[in-house]
């Protein structure tokens, strides 16, 4: 939840309580309970105080540790206790640039960003992605051989093969082998096989 919304509702909490206080107080007079009254009073104001306070209070940037350590470097106290402690002076050059450098325009796209953080990296990476190319010949080729019979070259012997039988599928006249039937014959036919086998 947002911390100023918290407070906000702390704040509408708090003077809710001392609206109710006064309204029984009115309605039922004051009693015994005068005493827990002017104690619930006291804490709603206090809460309302802390969360007035908390809300003007402007929020303060995050320091680095190594921006926190130069400001105690600063400090006469603080400087001999520090002294062992390294401050990251790049780093605190780095931070006063980003600190001019707000109005700033964002790169416009993240190719021109890495373009500029990373000179090497992605230029290697680019020309390896360029040389890749999609040779339609040679995917083909591929195809051929995947989908033809060891009998039509030695290179195909020792790869995948499916032997399918052009002719036949392009009449639509193929019928599968009878292992792969699903009629009830082939079925128990091949259970039997199975079991001869075990």
């Amino acid at each position: 939840m947002n911390e100023r919304l918290f407070l906000k509702l702390l704040l509408a909490l708090f003077s809710g309580l001392i609206v109710a206080e006064l309204l029984v107080v009115l309605l039922f007079g004051f009693r015994l309970e005068l005493l827990l009254f002017w104690f619930i009073l006291a804490v709603a104001f206090a809460g309302i105080l802390v969360v007035v306070r908390l809300l003007d209070q402007q929020r303060s940037e995050i320091d680095s540790v190594s921006s926190r350590r130069a400001k105690m470097k600063r400090s006469d106290v603080m400087r001999d206790r520090l002294s062992e402690y390294s401050v990251d002076e790049e780093f605190l050059c780095a931070e006063r640039s980003t600190q001019g450098k707000g109005d700033q325009q964002e790169p416009s796209s993240a190719e021109s960003v890495s373009r500029r953080d990373a000179e090497g990296a992605c230029g290697t990476t680019l020309s390896v992605l360029e040389s890749w190319s999609m040779e339609r010949e040679s995917f083909d080729e591929y195809i051929r051989r995947s989908m033809s019979g060891a009998a039509e070259g030695s290179e195909c012997a020792d790869a995948f093969s499916v032997d399918l039988d052009g002719a036949a599928l392009s009449k639509g006249i193929v019928r599968p082998p009878e292992d792969f039937e699903h009629s009830p014959k082939s079925v128990m036919a091949s259970l039997k096989r199975a079991g001869m086998k075990s």
